[in-house]
Parts: structure tokens; C-alpha cells; sequence
């Protein structure tokens, strides 16, 4: 089992809850497919497992490639943050880094894998890896004592996390005689890269490539997303939404939830965070509706994206030969804030 949910204290909303998979191995939800993905990769007899990757998932492989002994291979685009490969490099994974982005990366790694001997995780191997990504959905339904939330908020990158919830609360209701209404799938993808919030938008399901991308979210900047169709189904199957936030949204987002709740997210848990503020106001989602968040991946791989300028808090120097201490207390919350933002 992954981490439980978390309860939100209730300002705006009667039930928030958020499915915190900061806290996993490697820092994301990604652990979750890799581990099935190369497990798999392990029973078959596979030489090697890789990852395309813009850094979390190129993470999650090494992770299970390590504990399985087996070889391992990222394929990533160029300027990622150095955080985002720290521990790829600390588990002993080969990084091919591939000017340009996380599509070019993709294209190499189905080059690749052409080689034979081994497997990439979301190439040859991502109808094993999708199947991973349902256990958010069983946990989360275990976790409200087997019912299903009203709304679910999921970041959308290449859409494969979304899909694999719809088909999770389908198997729900077939195995396991769930009798809830589905929960109504919200998909999340800020400014700047957002070909499946377009697709939605326009009525259709044709996914419009973004060639170049100027999104905050690195993780959920895929222009060519490999599951955009089948998450476009998804949302519209459940009456669901999808919601493409602002860059300034996105950093408040990240930044309410580490301020009030102690969560440190990436980008992409600031996009969830920002759509269901955006979707509250707008009257999409009621106050009474059980509301679960998907917070995927952890801050401490994004550092430059969202800085903590203007944070309350803050730091102060003393000197020890001339102790002069500041005033102690707990900060302040921001102007216009009298509690939480929830």
C-alpha cells in the first residue's frame, strides 16, 4: 500500500483529501508503474529496463532496476535541473541526455529499444507500466472506507495516469460490485504545454502537438501525449473537466500547499491545487462533494521552478558574539489570508 490520504482541515470544503505520493521512494507516483513495469521486465528475462523521461520517472526505473540488479538506461532532454538527476546518477543508471524535449527523448528511446535485449518502461512496456498507475484509484477507494469521491483531480502529461483511473473505477464496479457513481475525472495541465486541455476545449479528440514548450511543469510538459485520446475519453465519460491554470496559479498552488498543509510539491501538485480553486469559483465543484487530489511528485526536485520569495517566514542572522535575538512567533499568514486557503 502507498500513503493513506490525507484529510485537509475544511474551510471551503466539507471533505478535501489529498493522495500524497510525494512521500514515495523516489519522489513521485511514478515508483508505482516502474516497480510492475520492471518487475515484469525481470520475470521475462529482459537484459535491461530504461525510462524517457523528464526526470521523475527516468527516477522511479533506476529505483526498481537497483533493487532487482538489473541494468538500466534513462533517456532524458537537455536542461533539466541537476536535482531531477541526482538520484538517478546516486542508483547507477546510464543518462543519455538528447537536445531539445521530452518527445525527442521519447523518439530515441524507440530507437533504442528497436536494439532488442531490453525494454523501455513507456515504450515496449507501457501497457505493463499503465496498468501501475491504477493503484492511486484502489487505495484511494479503500481509504474512504470503499466508496468512491464525488471529484477526482489528476495532473495530465501524457494522460496515461487519468486513463488508468477510469479504468480503475470501471474494474471497481466489476469486480469488486462498487456501486458508487463515478467519481468525475478533472484533469489538470497548465499554460504552455497543454495539447489535451486544447483537444477538450475544441470539442474533438484530435491532439494538436505542442512543439515547444514554455510550461512551469516540467513533468506534464509532453506535446505529443501518448494517452491524450484515451484521457479525453476518460473525462468526458465521468462528466469531467479539464483545466489549464495560469503560471502565477500554479506557483500560489505549490506554495498554499506547503504553507497550510506541510505538502512540498512540484509544479504539477501547485496545477491540481490551482484547478480546484479555479473550478470552486466557478461553481463546478460543490462544498459538499468529497474532493481527492492526486499530488504526485515532490518539490525538492524543482527547485527552480517556483523559488520561495515572499514566503512568510523567512531567515535571520545573529551574531554569536552580539546575540540579539528577533522576535519569535509563528509567522503571519499573507495579506488577505485570515486561515487556510482550503
Amino acid at each position: 500500500m502507498g500513503p493513506h490520504l490525507l484529510l485537509i482541515r475544511p474551510a471551503i470544503q466539507d471533505q478535501l483529501w489529498i493522495k500524497d505520493d510525494t512521500v514515495l521512494a523516489s519522489g513521485s507516483f511514478k515508483d508505482r508503474p516502474a516497480a510492475l513495469a520492471v518487475g515484469w521486465a525481470a520475470a521475462h528475462g529482459r537484459a535491461w529496463v530504461g525510462a524517457a523521461s523528464t526526470g521523475n520517472l527516468a527516477a522511479a526505473t533506476a529505483r526498481a532496476a537497483a533493487r532487482l540488479a538489473m541494468a538500466c538506461v534513462v533517456v532524458v532532454p537537455s536542461g533539466l535541473p541537476p536535482s531531477k538527476l541526482l538520484l538517478v546518477r546516486h542508483l547507477g543508471a546510464r543518462i543519455l541526455t538528447v537536445p531539445g524535449s521530452y518527445d525527442d527523448a521519447n523518439r530515441i528511446a524507440q530507437l533504442a529499444e528497436e536494439a532488442g535485449g531490453g525494454g523501455f518502461v513507456n515504450v515496449g512496456l507501457r501497457p505493463i507500466y499503465a496498468e501501475g498507475s491504477k493503484t492511486l484509484l484502489f487505495e484511494t477507494w479503500a481509504d474512504l472506507s470503499h466508496r468512491l469521491p464525488e471529484v477526482l483531480i489528476v495532473p495530465l502529461g501524457s494522460g496515461a495516469l487519468l486513463s488508468a483511473t477510469h479504468r480503475a473505477q470501471e474494474q471497481l464496479r466489476s469486480w469488486a460490485g462498487a456501486v458508487d457513481p463515478f467519481a468525475r475525472l478533472i484533469g489538470t495541465q497548465p499554460e504552455g504545454c497543454s495539447p489535451i486541455v486544447d483537444a477538450f476545449e475544441r470539442g474533438d479528440e484530435e491532439i494538436r502537438p505542442v512543439e515547444r514548450s514554455t510550461s512551469i511543469a516540467e513533468s506534464l510538459a509532453i506535446g505529443h501525449p501518448a494517452s491524450g485520446r484515451s484521457a479525453l475519453r476518460a473525462i468526458r465519460a465521468t462528466d469531467g473537466r479539464a483545466d489549464r491554470p495560469r503560471r502565477s496559479e500554479v506557483i500560489r498552488g505549490v506554495r498554499d500547499l506547503a504553507r497550510w498543509e506541510g505538502v512540498w510539491s512540484e509544479p504539477a501538485g501547485g496545477s491540481v491545487v490551482a484547478t480546484l480553486r479555479r473550478l470552486r469559483e466557478q461553481g463546478e465543484i460543490r462544498r459538499a462533494d468529497r474532493v481527492v487530489l492526486f499530488i504526485t511528485g515532490a518539490g525538492w526536485k524543482t527547485t527552480r521552478a517556483v523559488r520561495p520569495a515572499g514566503v512568510p517566514g523567512g531567515s535571520a542572522t545573529i551574531d554569536p558574539r552580539r546575540p540579539v535575538l528577533p522576535a519569535l512567533g509563528p509567522a503571519s499568514a499573507p495579506p488577505g489570508l485570515g486561515g487556510s486557503p482550503w
